[in-house]
């Protein structure tokens, strides 16, 4: 294929269109589920058994007033949510959907091969990661009783300046000043947008807080972790490779035993 000014084969632009598709699969089914969260978990006043039980029948003057009053302004009150108060049920109806899809991958459709991990690294590293994983979803989630959902999605912006903290203070990365910048610049655009907000809650905020912490010590961890393995490769592989250095190769032991062979012979002439 030509493409601009230049040529592809077959199976690379296959691979890109593939790499596009799942980004954009990705980003999409990410903001539905966002959306759908947001109405799945919101209360409205109306559908709330509390205000249902103590609302009192008002007068008819009032209750014209009211309409009229709201006719308007240009603001709308409408409130449109499910109701359903159980985040953390929520959070964990997703884990185990995700468990379900990872078994039938791995297992039934074998698309995915079954890793082998040790217990040390499992009990060490991977169980804490489902572990920030979980509290990661879990708290977004509660999060949505209290704040609006484009809020909460612009405090979660606000990850990569933790991750890149946590990096610094870990000593996976080396603080520089191009990295102190993007860390002042996120924290004053979340400054800002935090100021603006009509809808503002500190225990909404905490649990995005508390939501986001927990997403960059997941990404710290797993960069830990990716690194470990990737040194212990190499490790392994300079080993094996001064191991067969080491060793004499078949022409070396050849070429050894004619030439003792050559020295017993004139020592016995």
């Amino acid at each position: 294929f030509d493409l601009w000014g230049g040529r592809m084969e077959r199976q690379v632009l296959f691979r890109v269109l593939r790499l596009m598709a799942v980004i954009v699969g990705m980003f999409s089914s990410s903001t539905f589920l966002v959306i759908y969260n947001k109405w799945f978990v919101t209360v409205c006043p109306q559908n709330s058994p509390q205000q249902s039980a103590t609302s009192s029948p008002t007068p008819p003057d009032e209750t014209n007033a009211t309409s009229s009053s709201s006719s308007s302004s240009p603001i709308s009150t409408t409130c449109r949510g499910f109701g359903f108060r159980y985040p953390v049920f929520l959070t964990a109806t997703h884990m185990a959907m995700i468990w379900i899809v990872c078994s039938v991958l791995i297992h039934v459709l074998r698309v995915v091969p079954r890793p082998s991990v040790s217990r040390h690294v499992y009990i060490r590293f991977i169980l804490p990661f489902a572990v920030l994983v979980a509290l990661d979803i879990a708290l977004s989630n509660s999060a949505f009783l209290h704040l609006e959902a484009s809020y909460v999605e612009m405090l979660k912006s606000g990850t990569p300046a933790a991750v890149l903290l946590l990096s610094v203070v870990t000593g996976l990365e080396s603080l520089q000043t191009w990295n102190a910048a993007v860390i002042a610049t996120i924290s004053g655009g979340l400054t800002i947008a935090s100021r603006g907000e009509a809808r503002f809650s500190l225990i909404g905020l905490g649990l995005v807080l508390f939501a986001v912490f927990s997403g960059a010590v997941r990404m710290v961890l797993s960069q830990f972790l990716l690194q470990k393995n990737l040194s212990d490769e190499s490790r392994n592989s300079i080993n094996n490779s001064t191991t067969t250095s080491s060793s004499p190769s078949p022409s070396t032991t050849a070429l050894n035993e004619s030439t003792n062979e050559n020295e017993e012979d004139a020592a016995s002439q």
